[in-house]
């Protein structure tokens, strides 16, 4: 997630759209995330209380890819997603997962993609009240630095679990 300096406090007191940090991204991202944000905005007041530091998150969110990306998810279920970020982090950096295969660059790089992408999945199944083993299980299986960067944008449980499965197939 891109946020900006704003404060937190400054966040969460906003009364009015003007007062979030300004959207970034070409022209034609900005007016479309602008409505997706608006919209959130407006069904998320109950939720400053409760969640806080995921609200937050959510709305110091100034990248309009972002918005665009989860304009298919609720409010509540993005908020739940931030506040669980943290948590997932930490269960991604605990992971025992296997060192991955290719050069020295690409695994530099994949091995920062994969954290970031696993992060984002397990979050996903904390929001959801699972434990995201499945995810860590699946991500095992996957050695290939080159997996990871080729799908560094569109990495979803589905890719893994299907990755996983054609790993276990071919050993």
């Amino acid at each position: 997630m891109t946020t900006t300096n704003s404060t937190p406090i400054g966040i969460i007191e906003a009364t009015a759209l003007s007062e979030l940090p300004a959207l970034t991204g070409t022209e034609r991202q900005i007016e479309w995330a602008a409505k997706i944000r608006q919209g959130c905005f407006f069904r998320a007041g109950r939720l400053k209380a409760r969640h806080g530091d995921g609200y937050v998150a959510v709305f110091g969110t100034t990248a309009a890819a972002w918005w665009i990306e989860h304009r298919e998810r609720t409010i509540e279920t993005l908020v739940k997603r931030a506040d669980a970020l943290p948590r997932a982090q930490r269960l991604v950096a605990a992971a025992a997962l296997p060192a991955l295969t290719g050069t020295e660059r690409q695994v530099a790089w994949a091995t920062e993609i994969r954290s970031e992408r696993l992060a984002d999945l397990v979050a996903d199944d904390i929001a959801w009240e699972e434990d995201g083993t499945e995810v860590l299980a699946a991500a095992a299986h996957i050695t290939a630095a080159a997996w990871w960067i080729e799908r560094r944008e569109r990495c979803t449980a589905d890719a893994l679990a299907a990755a996983a499965r054609a790993a276990k197939i071919a050993a």
